[in-house]
């Protein structure tokens, strides 16, 4: 085995640069997707057909639960930013204690760039085509285009009120009115109007350059809570098949949802919105196969190896091959199935027990017995 190791890498003794096994990750792993060749190569099918095209869609991602479905989402919002022109990913999870489609709103909201926003505006409002836009943006909404140009224009404490009014928070009538701006947005109207709006900027700031479509992409993960209350899931459906009918170009849905797939569609998705789907292929989220698990270990671990090696130079390093297949057969045993959190779960603890004994020397490499001897008496919080 070739031993590297730079100032760079933070666990030289084990050579790698980050800590790879993370229940929680963060932004270094929506970089990359372990295995999941299949799904890698669905999204990378859709990415690029919206990159080149203007027709509204709506696409499904179905997981099994702890399956990878969240950390899909956030590799795809990377490619989008990374790898297409035009495509913009708004990422917002299903708020847990939803009570209307405002706080869906809010979320949305939230997650949106509004410098980005802001620099697409002032393109438009600075263009050849400025009065044509112009006018469809004011007539669309008064409100929102009175909003940009507060945030383009205004004073610091201003464009501070603008992004609150803007993002669903609470106002007084005297804080907004001399913004040119008449009522906050507190219904499931106003704030389909306001999705509508931000969507049609982008793709007005793209029709004025080289780039691409402006397509907006929201993503709207744990999509299955909708269905705790029946109201809330009917209106959340009704508003966002109203966006859907009043956007035919340049919006994307990833509706994203855990739960094992079945061949009909959740009793909480309306018909209505099922019926805009059509015949979409739905990415599916599986458990992974022993094959997989060990490919998805070895991309985890080859991820975060230190700059200037190649694959063959560390293979599982600190695991020995044989324990990893010892870890992924007590996964299956213990839960079932093999699914990516299992897997971060379980190699988290047994490298977190082995990482300061190979930092003193004390352990070369983590052996089938020692693995063991980790896990045993653990209680492993169950991914479902």
């Amino acid at each position: 085995m070739v031993m590297i190791g730079d100032m760079s890498t933070k666990y030289p003794h084990l050579q790698l640069v980050e800590w790879p096994f993370q229940t929680t990750p963060d932004q270094n792993f929506y970089t990359f997707m372990a295995d999941r060749a299949q799904v890698k190569s669905d999204l990378r099918v859709i990415l690029r057909s919206l990159s080149r095209r203007n027709t509204s869609t709506i696409h499904l991602i179905w997981s099994w639960y702890g399956a990878g479905k969240t950390h899909t989402l956030r590799h795809m919002e990377h490619m989008c930013l990374n790898e297409y022109t035009g495509l913009l990913p708004i990422y917002t999870e299903m708020p847990r204690s939803l009570r209307n489609f405002c706080d869906m709103y809010r979320s949305f909201a939230a997650a949106l760039d509004f410098q980005l926003a802001r620099d697409c505006f002032l393109e438009v409002v600075t263009s050849p085509m400025k009065e044509t836009i112009e006018k469809e943006l004011r007539m669309m909404s008064l409100d929102m285009f009175n909003a940009f140009s507060t945030l383009c224009t205004g004073t610091d404490q201003q464009q501070d009120i603008v992004l609150r009014w803007l993002r669903g928070e609470s106002l007084s009538v005297t804080e907004i009115r001399p913004l040119g701006i008449r009522k906050r947005i507190t219904t499931a109207d106003d704030a389909i109007r306001a999705v509508d709006w931000i969507v049609r900027l982008f793709n007005a700031g793209a029709s004025l350059s080289e780039g691409g479509t402006g397509r907006v992409i929201w993503m709207i993960d744990e999509f299955q809570q909708v269905g705790q209350s029946r109201p809330v899931a009917r209106e959340v459906n009704n508003c966002l098949h109203s966006i859907f009918n009043r956007c035919p170009n340049s919006l994307s849905l990833f509706i994203s949802f855990s739960g094992k797939p079945e061949k009909s569609y959740p009793s909480w998705l309306s018909p209505e919105l099922a019926d805009r789907i059509g015949v979409q292929k739905v990415v599916v989220l599986p458990p992974l196969t022993k094959s997989e698990a060990k490919g998805f270990v070895r991309d985890v671990l080859d991820h975060f190896r230190p700059p200037g090696y190649t694959n063959t130079d560390f293979g599982f390093f600190p695991f020995q091959e044989d324990t990893v297949d010892l870890l992924l057969e007590m996964i299956e045993e213990d839960r079932g199935e093999i699914r990516p959190r299992s897997i971060m779960q379980y190699f988290t603890s047994v490298l977190e027990v082995a990482e300061p004994l190979m930092e003193e020397g004390e352990l070369k490499e983590i052996e089938e017995e020692f693995a063991r001897e980790c896990l045993e008496g653990r209680l492993l919080e169950d991914p479902t």
